[in-house]
């Protein structure tokens, strides 16, 4: 009996190349795509370490580099130059930072700069590249601390923090929004066809980026990473670190207003111990005084007692001569009397005066000792900065 061989025949066989060939083109697209999702987290590794680096960057020199003007990584400061390339070599790294598919990432920085300051002496500049004496703690007449460090990072990062947003700085979105700093990447290919790597708005020297957020798809595939202001005083947890600063320096200046209360305080009781011994010596020249009329009206009664005698015709004229004289006297003897207890009372006023300003003196040493430790802390949290 005959075998049949069956095998396939031309229609299965086209049938199986066309199955084939939808797989082979289906392949085609998804393999790109996940080459992509995985070159998409490489991609997003190396901006997170671009992002440490600046992080980093910031800590050491209290300001942020300025973009390099070229491939060799060398920031420039030139006025104006917000956005670039990633100065990887200023930044301290060997190699520059490329993304996977070997294209240089772009860096844009806010700078604002400013010579003016505010009615405390605190600069307004807001030039993030540049360390700057801009935060001075409100001390007491007299006191200043000048000192650039983190702090003064801080004070540009308040300052920038309340500003409306402007096309002038580095900024993502059609709604202007101004980050402090700015990292693009390109993707792989120029997606949108404008003969450069990086898609939509993105450029290594636009201000204007798309915002993080946005989606890749076949028209843009670039990756967008910024930080804001707020987000950055945030981190570098500048809040506490300036309440802190103006916490001490307000207390230093407290420490100088009672000095300045306990100084009045002194020349008062000055005054009082100076009015009170006026006051005493005014009462025992009272005492001299009634002392000497008493004398005197004791001395006129005897004489006066004596002529009556003699010249009045009538006892009853020389006994009322003599009576009166007798009151007159005793007037001046209560008159004595009064000025005694009043030159008595004057001098316990003077004694109380006397005590009191050398009350007040003994404490001066210890409130202006509590002022030179007080601007003393301030100082020194001023010099510390964030560290």
């Amino acid at each position: 009996m005959r075998k049949c061989n069956k095998g396939f025949s031309l229609i299965e066989l086209s049938v199986v190349l066309v199955v084939l060939g939808g797989v082979l083109v289906g392949l085609q697209n998804v393999i790109p795509s996940v080459k992509q999702v995985f070159f998409s987290e490489d991609e997003q590794t190396i901006i997170k370490k671009a992002d440490m680096a600046l992080k980093g960057f910031i800590k050491a020199n209290s300001r942020l580099p300025c973009p390099a003007s070229d491939l060799t990584g060398i920031e420039s400061c030139v006025a104006g130059n917000q956005s670039g390339f990633f100065p990887y070599r200023t930044l301290g790294l060997s190699s520059p930072v490329k993304n996977p598919y070997g294209q240089p990432l772009a860096y844009a920085v806010y700078r604002q700069a400013s010579t003016t300051t505010d009615s405390y002496g605190n600069s307004l500049d807001m030039d993030f590249t540049v360390a700057k004496d801009r935060f001075r703690p409100y001390l007491p007449p007299g006191e200043l601390s000048a000192n650039s460090n983190g702090l003064d990072f801080c004070w540009a990062l308040k300052n920038a923090g309340s500003l409306s947003a402007s096309a002038a700085h580095p900024y993502i979105g059609t709604t202007p929004l101004n980050p402090l700093y700015i990292i693009a990447s390109p993707g792989a290919v120029d997606m949108d066809n404008n003969n450069d790597f990086f898609d939509g708005v993105n450029g290594l020297s636009n201000l204007k980026f798309e915002v993080p957020s946005r989606i890749q798809n076949s028209r843009y595939d670039d990756q967008v990473f910024s930080v804001g202001i707020n987000q950055m005083a945030g981190d570098l947890g500048c809040p506490r670190l300036m309440a802190k600063v103006n916490g001490a320096a307000r207390a230093a200046y407290a420490a100088f207003d009672i000095d300045r209360v306990n100084e009045l305080y002194i020349d008062f009781r000055d005054l009082t111990y100076k009015v009170a011994v006026t006051t005493d010596e005014q009462a025992d020249a009272s005492v001299a005084v009634t002392t000497v009329l008493l004398a005197l009206k004791a001395s006129q009664v005897l004489g006066v007692a004596a002529i009556a005698l003699s010249s009045f015709p009538g006892p009853a004229l020389a006994g009322a001569a003599t009576a009166a004289l007798a009151i007159s006297t005793a007037a001046a003897i209560s008159a004595t009397v009064v000025a005694v207890n009043n030159a008595e009372k004057t001098e316990t006023a003077k004694n109380f005066a006397l005590q009191e300003s050398l009350l007040a003196q003994g404490t001066r040493a210890g409130v202006s000792q509590l002022v030179i430790d007080k601007v003393a802390q301030a100082k020194a949290l001023d010099n510390k900065g964030w560290f």
